[in-house]
């Protein structure tokens, strides 16, 4: 091989060909890592959205919890006052269940 036969052109032509291929690999390289990226950041916010919504459940079956247990003590105070107040011993039977079944939740969030 003479290197007096190459011409400056068939150089130019194959640092383009190669620097078009060296191109090519790396559009399809980055479009790949571009959408495996996007999946990944959509799996994060999904999951940040599914924990904001556990938050905000166990926040607001707290604060149901707080209120049951404030009705709760005011029957308890109305059936010492009316002991034979049968619909009163029903509610607080009612409250004490809706009580029990508010720390299953929470207990469940945590």
């Amino acid at each position: 091989m003479d290197l007096r036969n190459i011409s400056v052109i068939n150089i130019i032509k194959v640092v383009v060909v190669l620097g078009s291929l060296i191109a090519a690999f790396w559009a399809i390289e980055d479009r790949y890592f571009t959408t495996v990226a996007a999946k990944e950041m959509q799996q994060q916010t999904i999951q940040s959205i599914e924990q904001l919504q556990r938050s905000i459940n166990l926040n607001a079956d707290i604060r149901l919890l707080g209120e049951l247990q404030k009705q709760k003590r005011t029957i308890k105070r109305e059936i010492k006052q009316n002991p034979n107040d049968q619909d009163l011993k029903e509610e607080y039977q009612e409250i004490v269940d809706e009580i029990n079944r508010v720390k299953a939740r929470i207990e469940k969030y945590r």
